[in-house]
Formats: structure tokens, sequence, C-alpha cells
């Protein structure tokens, strides 16, 4: 595991929430590619539980967790 905080504004748990859905789902111009395709190649080369998550940073702003798999990155 992986951790990045930021101190930022951060999100309302409503744009948190599309935010996580919109990196799980087919590329569009609604999402940037970068959140995307970090969490597309992790799904892919490790498996549908390993990924990116998105939350509330206790710093304030948002913390993304990127999950990989030990041993095999």
């Amino acid at each position: 595991i992986l951790i990045v905080d930021d101190n930022g504004v951060g999100m309302v748990s409503a744009d948190i929430e599309k935010l996580r859905n919109k990196i799980n789902q087919p590329l569009s111009e609604e999402v940037g590619c970068g959140l995307w395709n970090v969490n597309q190649r992790l799904s892919y080369r490790f498996g549908k539980t390993y990924g990116l998550e998105i939350t509330h940073s206790p710093l304030g702003g948002l913390r993304v967790i990127l999950h990989l798999k030990k041993g095999n990155v």
C-alpha cells in the first residue's frame, strides 16, 4: 500500500464518489486520463481488488491509496 495525502481544500463526499466511479468506467473526456490510467493498469496487472482508493485525508484534502500486490511490482 502506498498512501498519498494532501492538505488542500478537498472534495465533498458526493464528488469523491463520482470520481471513484469515473476511474472504474471506460475512459471519457470527463475524467483526466492520469488517475484513470493508473487505476486501470493496477487492476489489469494485479487483479480487480487492486487499484486506487480515494478518500478524505486527515490533513484536510484528499487521500489516494494505491493497492499493489506484494512481490509482483
